[in-house]
């Protein structure tokens, strides 16, 4: 039984048009594993709360907003064009109790970190 509570994270704009089948397919491996989904559509909620700066800066937002909501052990924010291919893993295999944040690197090298997962 699980005892964590772990909460997978999206958002898109109404001009993603492969948003809705992302937001498919991670919702449903969200249901089978048993972990909560969340998935921020309101294309001009999303645009004020940017005021004109790059979608990247939505993501911390989103994620404070949703940690007040759900109140979870850990979330995982994935960008829209991120989906769970191998349904078999479990978010807990990449879990680490020593850390509170985990970045995933960038493998393009433009910077450290990647902000997309």
């Amino acid at each position: 039984m699980r005892t964590d509570k772990i909460l997978v994270v999206q958002f898109f704009t109404a001009n993603v048009s492969y948003g809705k089948f992302a937001e498919e397919i991670n919702r449903r491996y969200c249901e089978e594993k048993g972990y909560e989904y969340y998935c921020e559509k309101d294309t001009q909620k999303i645009q004020k709360a940017l005021e004109g700066r790059a979608a990247t800066w939505y993501k911390p937002k989103l994620v404070l907003e949703v940690l007040d909501i759900y109140n979870p052990d850990y979330v995982l924010f994935m960008d829209i064009d991120a989906i769970i291919s191998d349904t078999n893993q479990e978010i807990e295999n990449f879990i680490d109790p020593e850390y509170d944040l985990t970045f995933t690197e960038d493998v393009a090298h433009h910077s450290v970190a990647n902000a997309g997962i």
